[in-house]
């Protein structure tokens, strides 16, 4: 037997000692709110992506921030009406810091993205540095975390992918819209199976229906080491070995994006109050998982 450890979480530890934190404990309120952690002063509002939205009118100052958002565990959890998460907590953090108020709109990655291109939101967390996407997107440095790409297989097939040369015989399930590393991304010969949500990835791939998904492992080890397939999927030996700063971005269309410099010494500031190695402790600590030989 062996134990199934996150990447993420032994790239990360390496450069800070752990403290002992309480997990936090989220409540339920009605549906139809968003609450961070348990204050009565956190409470959103979260909207439908429809097409009645429209751009924000730059003549007048915004105090409303919204947050295009999907279901990307630890980062992003929405159950309920209720947004949670890595990327939560900073949003929260932020708007304590800057005073604004957060409003989500639950969107598919791809869509949230073509929202951001009409200012129909102002913002996205969880970005990759991508150069179409920086012609809409106004990216906030510095990133507030570090991910790699990485393939995942049944277990006791990893001889099928032990060297990119074999991804040309595979079926590879992605997420539509998502990037991961230059080659993978450019590689148009590849048969690629985008899908909305990278959950759906799992039992596609424990069913035999695709060979393979490519994910960002600070997400994709989380999800695994958390599901019902932890036992049947693996990473695969082979390692695109590329790292994926992961930002937050301001759509180029909403007038938020004049405050990108504030944005960013506030996200500093966040940072070096320890934001990462509370973030390690809080969602990665016990999140290993035994796996068959």
């Amino acid at each position: 037997m062996k134990i199934f450890y996150l990447s993420v979480t032994l790239l990360v530890l390496s450069l800070f000692s752990p403290e002992t934190l309480q997990a936090r404990q989220d409540t339920q309120p009605a549906s139809g709110t968003l609450l961070h952690d348990n204050s009565a002063s956190a409470l959103h509002r979260i909207q439908p992506d429809t097409e009645k939205n429209t751009p924000k009118n730059d003549k007048k100052p915004p105090t409303v921030l919204r947050i295009g958002t999907d279901r990307w565990p630890p980062f992003r959890e929405i159950r309920n009406g209720i947004v949670t998460g890595i990327d939560d907590d900073l949003w929260q953090a932020l708007s304590s810091r800057l005073g604004f108020d957060v409003e989500y709109v639950q969107c598919p990655w791809k869509r949230c993205l073509s929202l951001m291109q009409t200012g129909e939101i102002d913002a996205m967390s969880g970005l990759a540095w991508e150069h179409e996407r920086s012609r809409f997107v106004r990216y906030i440095k510095p990133a507030y975390f570090q991910c790699s790409a990485r393939f995942y297989v049944r277990t006791g097939e990893q001889f099928r992918l032990q060297e990119e040369r074999q991804l040309k015989e595979l079926s590879i399930g992605m997420v539509r819209g998502s990037v991961y590393y230059p080659r993978f991304d450019l590689n148009e010969r590849l048969n690629k199976i985008p899908l909305t949500q990278e959950a759906a990835l799992l039992p596609l791939l424990a069913e035999g229906r695709i060979d393979t998904y490519i994910g960002t492992d600070c997400q994709a080890d989380f999800e695994l080491a958390n599901s019902q397939w932890y036992d049947q999927l693996m990473k695969a030996p082979f390692n695109p070995e590329h790292y994926t700063p992961l930002h937050l971005g301001l759509s180029r269309n909403s007038p938020w994006h004049k405050q990108a410099d504030t944005f960013s010494r506030a996200v500093q500031e966040i940072l070096d109050a320890g934001f990462r190695q509370q973030t390690l402790e809080r969602y990665y600590r016990n999140i290993t998982r035994p796996q068959k030989n």
